[in-house]
């Protein structure tokens, strides 16, 4: 049982490691946002051109999650959007709360 929960730590240690540089160039470009006063949207649209790219990046994990040959293409589809959603919205929560919170002390 050890030889398991080490082979899912390490897993998540690396997934981990890769979330970190996209999360941070996300929540810089946030704040840089609040300080140069652009609007809201703006943080939304960099919030999801960063989740692309986290997705994009992790498109063999996708493809092996959806290389199922019982799943219909309906399933496949509400799959994806699944594993989108579940990325795109953290990254968007995450980058309106810094935005709005460094808004808030630049002011």
């Amino acid at each position: 049982m050890s030889g398991l929960s080490a082979n899912i730590g390490a897993k998540l240690g690396r997934i981990a490691r890769g979330l970190f540089v996209p999360v941070l160039v996300s929540l810089f470009g946030a704040i840089y946002s609040a300080v140069k006063g652009v609007p809201y949207w703006y943080v939304i649209l960099w919030a999801l051109l960063n989740a692309a790219i986290v997705i994009w990046s992790g498109k063999s994990f996708a493809r092996k999650a959806l290389d199922r040959p019982n799943l219909s293409h309906v399933e496949k589809a509400g799959v994806a959007l699944v594993f989108i959603t579940l990325i795109a919205v953290p990254f968007i929560a995450a980058n309106l709360a810094v935005y709005f919170v460094a808004r808030g002390i630049i002011k």
